[in-house]
Formats: structure tokens, sequence, C-alpha cells
């Protein structure tokens, strides 16, 4: 009887750490998610044409883009009127329901919709998430345009 409960309490025992080590190596899944950068995260690239500017995203796998928290303008003055392509309507926690972007976006700017005296400074603001629940600040990039 007495080999019967130490058998029993072995069995138990062993089956509480193989527990406990596939738990801890649950959480050591968790911290080994990264969040990237956000310019790894939304590659960010200007272009500019003699009758165009070409605004370029590379969207991370995993991580998207809010159409109405995009825009382009020159520093001090309103914003462009942008020419989206077709996005992925979804309902966001914090936003509500939301058009987003991922993989890539590309758009364009009429050059007759920015100043072509000289060199020009495009502002381009955005703001996207990664599916894992993060959340990047607005980004604001200022692009010397040639």
């Amino acid at each position: 009887m007495l080999f019967r409960k130490r058998l029993i309490s072995v069995i138990l025992l062993a089956g509480c750490t193989l527990s406990l080590g596939a738990a801890v190596q649950g959480l050591n899944g968790l911290t080994k998610t990264r969040i990237l950068p956000v310019d790894e995260a939304f590659g960010l690239q200007v272009l500019a044409y003699v009758d165009e500017v070409k605004i370029q995203w590379r969207i991370a796998p995993g991580y998207y883009l809010y159409k109405e928290r995009i825009s382009v303008s020159e520093p001090g003055s309103e914003a462009v009127q942008l020419d989206f392509p077709a996005g992925i309507e979804t309902f966001d926690e914090y936003f509500g329901d939301v058009i987003v972007f991922e993989d890539h976006l590309n758009i364009s700017v009429p050059n007759g919709s920015v100043s072509n005296q000289g060199e020009t400074v495009l502002e381009v603001r955005y703001q996207g998430c990664a599916k894992l629940g993060y959340c990047y600040p607005p980004q604001t990039r200022m692009i010397d345009l040639p």
C-alpha cells in the first residue's frame, strides 16, 4: 500500500512538472514575439516623377495601416485629396468601423496638388498597428522632393 501511494505521488509530481514545463515554454514563446520598429513594419518610399509623386508603403505581414490616418500635405498647408485603392473593411476596438491596408499601399499625388516652385517638402502622416494588438503612435515624415 505504501508503495502504491508513493507511485501515485511520483506520477502526479511528474505530471505537474511536465505541465509547468509546457507553460514556461509557452511563456517563452510569447517573449520571442517581436514587434517591429515602425519603419520596418511600414516601409515608406516616396518617388518623384515629372507629373506625379508616388508614395508607397511596404507593409510587413501581420501589420496594417489605417486609411483615415493617412495624409499628405506641404507643411502648414491643407492635406492633398488622395485617391486610395480599395482597402479592407474591418472593425477596430479603438476606431470602430475602419478601412485598412495590408501588404502594400501605393498612392499618387499629382504634381499640380503640390508646389512645383523649386524644392518642395511633403509632410506624410500615417498610423498603423500590428495584428498582435500593438498600435504605433501617429507618424510624420518630412520628405524633401527635388
